[in-house]
C-alpha cells in the first residue's frame, strides 16, 4: 500500500513524499478514511494491510466510547459497521422504499428521479436505463417508514462499487454512531507546501461532489514548516495560530475565513493552475498584494474595477495601468 495515494491533493502528496514524511498508524488510518478517490472495499483492504503491518496504538479519547484495545480494534469495528450497513441497505425487509439521484458529469449537478421502488434491484435497474446521461456516480437512499424509521445513504459507481455508506439516525449515538462520529473528530494536520498569497482550490476527487465546500481562496497565512513554527510561537504568546483565507462571494464581497474542517482542510487543497473567471478574478490582486507585487491602492482599485466589469464598460479606465500592472491586478481589457 502506498499511503500517499490516499491523499486527495497531488500538491500535498508530492510535498510529503519529497520531504520523507513518516505517518503514524493513526494518521495513516485517517488518511485512508478521508480519501475521495477510493471505494469502501479499497479502504477496507488498506486498513487490513495497516493492521497487519503496523503495531497497535491507543487513540486519544477512544476510551470514552468503550474502545480500550486501541486502533486495530476500532478499525475492525468500523469495517464491520460499514459492511453491516451495506448488507442492510440491500435487504428487502418491508416498509422500505428506495429512491436515487445522479451527479452528472456534464453540468456537475444532481439529477433526481421522482420514482420510488420497493426493491433495490428495481431501483438499480431503473438507474441503468439512465446511464446514457453519463453520471459521475449515483446515490441511492433506502427509507424505512414507521416509528423507528431511518434512512441509509449508499453512493455507488455506475458498476455498483460502494464509495460511501451511512445512515441517518446516528444522532441516537449508539455504538455505530460513536464509531462514525469519532473519526470525524480526529484533528489531523500535515505539512503542506503552501505560502502566503497562494491561490488554492479544494479538490473534489472522483467520488465527491463539485464544487466542494471550500471553493477557491487566497491563503493569507503560509503553511510551510517555518509558518507552522511561527504559529507555535504565537500560540505561546496568545496570538492567532491558525491559517485564514480570503474568499469571494457571487456579489464580489470579500470575506476572511478561518481554514478549518468546516470550510476545507489544507490537505485537500491544490494550487490553482487554471485561469480564474468572473468574481474569482478578485483573488488575483489580493494574492499579489499579499506577495508584495502591488500596493494597497492598486489592490482596492482592481477590486472596484473587476466588480464593475460585470455590468459596466470600464475598458477605458484600464488604460491608465501598464500591461504588467494590469496582469498583477487581474484586469483584462
Amino acid at each position: 500500500m502506498k499511503i500517499f495515494d490516499f491523499i486527495n491533493s497531488r500538491d500535498v502528496a508530492e510535498h510529503l513524499e519529497k520531504i520523507g514524511y513518516r505517518f503514524s498508524p493513526v494518521e495513516a488510518a485517517w488518511l485512508i478514511w478521508q480519501s475521495k478517490n477510493h471505494t469502501v472495499a479499497e479502504k477496507h483492504a488498506a486498513w487490513k494491510e495497516l493492521i497487519a503491518t503496523s503495531s497497535d496504538c491507543s487513540i486519544e479519547d477512544l476510551s470514552e466510547i468503550g474502545y480500550t484495545d486501541g486502533l486495530h480494534q476500532y478499525l475492525r469495528d468500523y469495517m464491520d459497521m460499514e459492511n453491516n450497513l451495506i448488507h442492510a441497505f440491500g435487504e428487502n425487509d418491508g416498509d422500505c422504499v428506495y429512491t436515487y439521484k445522479m451527479l452528472l458529469k456534464a453540468d456537475n449537478d444532481w439529477c433526481e428521479d421522482n420514482d420510488f421502488f420497493f426493491r433495490f434491484e428495481d431501483a438499480f435497474a431503473a438507474f441503468s436505463e439512465d446511464i446514457d446521461l453519463d453520471p459521475r456516480f449515483v446515490e441511492f437512499v433506502k427509507s424505512k417508514v414507521g416509528k423507528l424509521g431511518y434512512k441509509i445513504y449508499c453512493r455507488m459507481t455506475t458498476d455498483k462499487k460502494v464509495v460511501r455508506i451511512e445512515r441517518s439516525d446516528y444522532l441516537q449515538r449508539d455504538k455505530d454512531g460513536d464509531l462514525f462520529y469519532h473519526i470525524l473528530d480526529w484533528d489531523m494536520r500535515f505539512p503542506t507546501p503552501f505560502k502566503e498569497g497562494d491561490i488554492l482550490t479544494t479538490v473534489s476527487g472522483k467520488y465527491k461532489r463539485l464544487p466542494p465546500v471550500g471553493g477557491t481562496f487566497v491563503l493569507c497565512h503560509g503553511d510551510t514548516e517555518a509558518d507552522r513554527e511561527n504559529r507555535r510561537y504565537n500560540l505561546i504568546n496568545g496570538r492567532e495560530t491558525k491559517p485564514y483565507g480570503y474568499f469571494v462571494d457571487s456579489r464580489c464581497n470579500v470575506c476572511r475565513e478561518l481554514i478549518d474542517d468546516s470550510v476545507t482542510n489544507l490537505i485537500d487543497c491544490e494550487i490553482v493552475r487554471y485561469e480564474l473567471e468572473n468574481e474569482d478574478r478578485i483573488l488575483i490582486p489580493i494574492a499579489n498584494y499579499l506577495k508584495g507585487k502591488i500596493d494597497l491602492v492598486n489592490m482596492l482599485n482592481a477590486h472596484k474595477i473587476i466588480s464593475c466589469q460585470h455590468t459596466l464598460n470600464v475598458s477605458e479606465e484600464l488604460l491608465i495601468f501598464d500591461k504588467s500592472t494590469r496582469e498583477a491586478m487581474g484586469l483584462c481589457l
